[in-house]
């Protein structure tokens, strides 16, 4: 039921991942100017995306379908975990995802795994403090 998108599709999928502005590597996956896969319920129309970048595993969009939950949970599981697509080591998985009721449906999607909430911090730099470029060295 995943279809895989390719690089200059990525951009169908934006919108759903709003909810991740902070994460450089999927905003410049989505540019095409890094690395990444991005996996999707329906290509045409994507109501749910799960990308794999240089920084981890995002997954956003709608989370109540059932269908689409099992179909994910097998490309965790046949995909994901053996190695298949890009992994992190079967021992772990950084996963980010949105909205936050994707959470409740974690120990469906990945049985036998126990999930650890992990507290992030967004930083956001509103002034620069110092002149960087004044700083160069000549050339």
């Amino acid at each position: 039921m995943f279809q895989e998108l390719k690089p200059n599709e990525f951009a169908r999928v934006r919108h759903l991942f709003d909810g991740f502005d902070y994460s450089l590597s999927l905003r410049a996956a989505i540019a095409g100017n890094n690395p990444g896969r991005i996996f999707v319920d329906a290509a045409a129309q994507p109501r749910m995306a799960f990308a794999l970048t240089v920084e981890g595993y995002l997954l956003a969009g709608e989370c109540d379908n059932p269908a689409t939950n099992d179909a994910l949970r097998r490309l965790l599981k046949e995909q994901i975990f053996t190695g298949k697509v890009f992994v992190n080591g079967n021992d772990s998985l950084s996963l980010a995802v949105h909205p936050e009721t994707w959470e409740a449906r974690l120990p469906e999607l990945i049985p036998g795994y126990q999930a650890e909430k992990l507290e992030r911090y967004h930083y956001l730099c509103r002034a620069l403090k110092f002149d960087w470029r004044a700083n160069l060295p000549a050339r």
